[in-house]
């Protein structure tokens, strides 16, 4: 798994979904987690999980069509903050394509 879309509320579930629909249409491995469990629960089980990207979704990143990613086992500076979908896209992609 790549990365983990998660929902902040029932408002943001719509733009959730569709972010994880435009990322499984490119054939990367991802998840939605739009349960109604509480934020620190949903972003605790994705670092438990190991998933390297855990995007967090709310109204902001609903409004502005994008995610704010998290990196797995980073420190509170690995919270990427808000960036577009697109971008994210573009950032994923290069990763999957670099060199180990």
């Amino acid at each position: 798994m790549q990365a983990r879309v998660i929902t902040v509320s029932d408002k943001s579930v719509e733009w959730g979904r569709t972010a994880y629909e435009r990322l499984a249409s490119l054939s990367l491995r991802v998840e939605l987690d739009d349960s109604n469990d509480k934020l620190g629960a949903k972003i605790r089980d994705a670092q438990l999980a190991k998933i390297p990207y855990t995007l967090v979704v709310g109204d902001k990143e609903a409004d502005g069509k994008g995610v704010s990613p998290r990196v797995h086992g980073e420190t509170k500076a690995a919270d990427l903050g808000f960036m577009t979908l697109d971008a994210f896209i573009e950032k994923l992609t290069a990763e999957a394509k670099a060199p180990f």
